[in-house]
């Protein structure tokens, strides 16, 4: 069951999102999306400053949850990666 739903006889309307997995860490079988092109300057700018507020930090990898990227709302810092794979997307 996936949110409640049988995915074996059950299609997703239109728009609407369907959660196939329970795993967000690529590490552990989850999909990894580049999207740097695609963030609202608020995003970018709350992963500079989360990266800044660690001393003598200089480059990390920046996970974000978000209800989405037009709101400030809901957007959660998860962690940052400072051994980051850049490479893998």
């Amino acid at each position: 069951m996936i949110g409640g739903r049988d995915p074996t006889v059950w299609l997703p309307e239109r728009g609407e999102v369907a959660l196939l997995s329970q795993t967000a860490n690529a590490h552990s079988g989850g999909e990894a999306f580049e999207v740097t092109d695609m963030l609202p300057n608020h995003l970018r700018r709350d992963a500079v400053a989360a990266v800044q507020a660690i001393p003598h930090l200089k480059i990390a990898g920046v996970d974000f949850q978000a209800a989405g990227f037009a709101t400030t709302d809901q957007v959660v810092t998860i962690e940052l990666n400072t051994h980051a794979d850049f490479g893998m997307n």
